[in-house]
């Protein structure tokens, strides 16, 4: 079986370490920015049981403002139970959060938590439960945006990373370039290096402490660059 020409193996090997690389990248920063939209989410959520959709006493006048209970944010599924009453407000979107087994659970506060939509076909929401002395509150908001901005994220990714793993991805050929002299250099050449160049060792003084270096009218006389175009 014919030996694989080194610049195949190394286009394999390059092309195969960038796209581990952005994969794992990939999934960092896709993980990073779900979760700081997770993070809004659940901030907007107890901010609403805690002030427009939050149980208050029945005896008591209009105490809400513009955004409540009874007008909420289109985005806003809402559930209040006051007593004997309860009032659900869905949002714009047509699907309803399933809120069985938050209303179920025995806890006065429960969540944020992911829950289904009811029935097959809607998206999942996020969901948090409030009480107090005058009733529960439920409030919900589905996370379509959110997906499709975690989806639209890494879309970019694979195309940006195509474009940085193809060979050819931005117009440009690759070229070996291998620094050696003797039996390496010539084992390079077969391999199928492009460039060849022996590498000329120290110059004297400097950090480096070198005590003796090649004179420059010597050097003609060792190297040799190969371009095997």
């Amino acid at each position: 079986m014919s030996r694989i020409p080194l610049r195949v193996s190394l286009v394999v090997l390059s092309t195969l370490l960038v796209a581990i690389g952005l994969t794992v990248s990939g999934f960092l920063v896709s993980g990073a920015m779900r979760d700081d939209l997770y993070r809004r989410v659940d901030g907007q959520l107890k901010q609403a049981v805690e002030t427009w959709a939050k149980p208050l006493d029945p005896n008591v006048g209009n105490q809400r403002g513009p955004a409540n209970a009874q007008r909420p944010p289109s985005q806003y599924y809402v559930r209040i139970a006051l007593g004997e009453g309860v009032m659900v407000r869905n949002n714009d979107s047509g699907f309803e959060p399933n809120v069985t087994t938050v209303e179920d659970d025995p806890a006065d506060h429960l969540g944020p938590v992911t829950v289904p939509s009811v029935g097959h076909g809607g998206p999942d929401w996020r969901v948090i439960k409030s009480s107090n002395e005058y009733g529960e509150s439920i409030v919900a908001i589905p996370l379509t945006m959110l997906e499709m901005t975690v989806n639209r994220l890494r879309l970019l990714q694979l195309g940006v990373g195509g474009v940085v793993v193809l060979p050819n991805g931005l117009g440009k050929t690759v070229r070996i370039l291998v620094f050696a002299q003797g039996e390496g250099a010539r084992i390079a050449r077969e391999a199928g290096a492009d460039i060849v160049v022996v590498h000329m060792g120290l110059t004297t003084g400097g950090a480096i402490g070198a005590e003796t270096a090649m004179q420059l009218a010597d050097s003609p006389s060792v190297v040799t660059v190969h371009n095997l175009t």
